[in-house]
């Protein structure tokens, strides 16, 4: 082998090991970008489905991950961190209420922004949405039950303090 064909092999070897290398790089970076994209994305959805059902656990644990899965969007942290103080309200007034609503949708749109749906979502778009009648009547039926199940558990607790107290009575 001369001298040219050493040389050559060589430069050859080396780029194929800086080709691999950088696929390997490039394929690590797009991985890790679209892992949190993903993270991201179940948030916002969390947090759009939630606006059918109100908090929803799913949605609470959304929230609590915001600074971490959107620590490079000094906007959405802010929106974040501004719906949570608010949220800090013991016995909110009506009009607090309202801010908190609109904290809470000003929040799902930085996020909807962040993710690249700018011009794509509408103020109007995030504050409405799809909820049938059967799904207010389910809630209500389910409340109306709990709420019997509280009764019926207060009542038998009553009796109960009332059979032990006449066993005591009777001592």
């Amino acid at each position: 082998m001369t001298k040219t064909e050493i040389i050559l092999t060589v430069l050859g070897i080396v780029n194929a090991l800086i080709a691999a290398l950088l696929s390997v790089l490039i394929t690590h970076f797009l991985q890790i970008k679209a892992k949190k994209r993903d993270d991201k994305m179940r948030i916002f959805i969390d947090l759009m489905v939630s606006r059918i059902y109100g908090m929803t656990a799913q949605a609470v644990h959304s929230m609590n991950i915001i600074d971490v899965v959107f620590a490079d969007s000094a906007k959405v942290k802010n929106a974040w961190h501004k719906f949570f103080d608010l949220c800090k309200i013991k016995d909110p007034s009506e009009q607090q209420q309202k801010d908190i609503e609109t904290a809470r949708y000003k929040l799902i749109e930085e996020i909807g922004n962040n993710l690249g749906y700018k011009d794509k979502l509408t103020w109007d778009e995030i504050q409405s949405y799809y909820r049938p009648r059967i799904i207010d009547e389910t809630l209500k039926n389910q409340q109306d039950i709990q709420n019997i199940q509280l009764q019926i558990g207060k009542m038998i607790t009553m009796q109960s303090q009332n059979i032990i107290q006449q066993k005591d009575d009777k001592k």
